[in-house]
C-alpha cells in the first residue's frame, strides 16, 4: 500500500510453527492501532526490522516473544525467562534497535543489572550480552 501502510494477508507458502503466532499478533496489532485515534499505526520499517532481526538471528531464539506496539509505531518484543531477567526490544527502522534489559548478575546471583541503549540489528546479541532469546 501506499503513504507507509501495511497490506495485511494471509501468509504465502509453509509459516512455521514458531512464526505463524507472531504473525497472527502483529495482524491483530494492526487492527487495535486502526480502531485508536492515538495511536500510530505500525510502522513498515519497524516491522521489517523485526522480521530481519528474526531471519538473522532464529538459531538464537528460544521462544517467541511477547509483542505490543508503542503509541509511535514501533512494533516491541519482550521476552522474560523468570524473575529479573527480561529483555525488551524496541524496533526503530530495518537496521536500528533500541534494548532494555533487566538481567541477573553473574558474580552476585541476588543482584540484577539494568542496562539499556540502541543497537544494529545485526549485533544485538553482542551488545546485550547474551547467546539466546
Amino acid at each position: 500500500m501506499s503513504n507507509g501502510q501495511i497490506a495485511v494477508a494471509r501468509p504465502v507458502g509453509d509459516v512455521d510453527d514458531f512464526s505463524l503466532p507472531l504473525i497472527q499478533r502483529i495482524a491483530e496489532l494492526i487492527g487495535l492501532a486502526a480502531e485508536d485515534d492515538e495511536q500510530e499505526a505500525l510502522r513498515p520499517q519497524s516491522l521489517e526490522g523485526f522480521f530481519k532481526f528474526l531471519s538473522i538471528h532464529r538459531e538464537h531464539i528460544e521462544s517467541r516473544p511477547e509483542l505490543v506496539l508503542t503509541l509511535e509505531g514501533c512494533l516491541r518484543a519482550v521476552w522474560r525467562k523468570g524473575k529479573g531477567h527480561r529483555i525488551a526490544l524496541r524496533f526503530i527502522d530495518d537496521k536500528r534497535i533500541f534494548f532494555v534489559t533487566s538481567l541477573p548478575d553473574s558474580s552476585r546471583p541476588t543482584q540484577t543489572n539494568y542496562v539499556s541503549g540502541e543497537s544494529s540489528i545485526d549485533a544485538i546479541l553482542g551488545t546485550v550480552g547474551q547467546k539466546t532469546f
